[in-house]
């Protein structure tokens, strides 16, 4: 079991609302809401895994930043998977001849997308191509279309 008090640190570390929680894990909102509740507990399917995976993800950027991306990185790469997953691909975009048919993964949403981007990331600088992802606040921020309306 995941305790609740860990899905809300990684909600709180990667500024995640409870339908990006979701959206992330590929869960509905009321099981997301159950997470942050009650944890994650012994469920089908492999939401324990992708749980697990994640914390990894977050545990190699905090304890090997230098070999790994720092945080901040993924941090990007997790909010730009959840709040505008097309800027993602189009960060990939210019490596395309490197990344091939396999860019095409990112056209997916969610944790799988944060994944690979991550391992993208780590091939090509590896490859000596220097990677450099939008920071989050270079995102442009949420907004309700009705926003565009409004009248001073």
């Amino acid at each position: 079991m995941v305790p609740p008090e860990a899905i809300r640190g990684l909600q709180k570390d990667f500024d995640l609302d409870n339908y990006e929680l979701a959206d992330l894990f590929g869960i509905s909102i009321s099981s997301a809401l159950d997470w942050v509740k009650h944890g994650v507990r012994g469920q089908r399917g492999n939401n324990l895994v992708l749980v697990d995976s994640f914390f990894a993800l977050k545990w190699l950027t905090e304890n090997d930043p230098e070999k790994f991306l720092s945080f901040e990185e993924l941090k990007n790469i997790v909010t730009k998977t959840v709040r505008s997953p097309g800027l993602l691909y189009f960060e990939f975009a210019p490596y395309e001849k490197e990344l091939g048919p396999a860019l095409s993964v990112l056209e997916h949403q969610r944790l799988v997308s944060a994944t690979m981007a991550v391992m993208f990331v780590l091939y090509l600088r590896k490859k000596g191509k220097e990677v450099r992802l939008k920071s989050a606040e270079e995102l442009t921020p949420k907004r309700a279309l009705y926003d565009m309306y409004k009248t001073e």
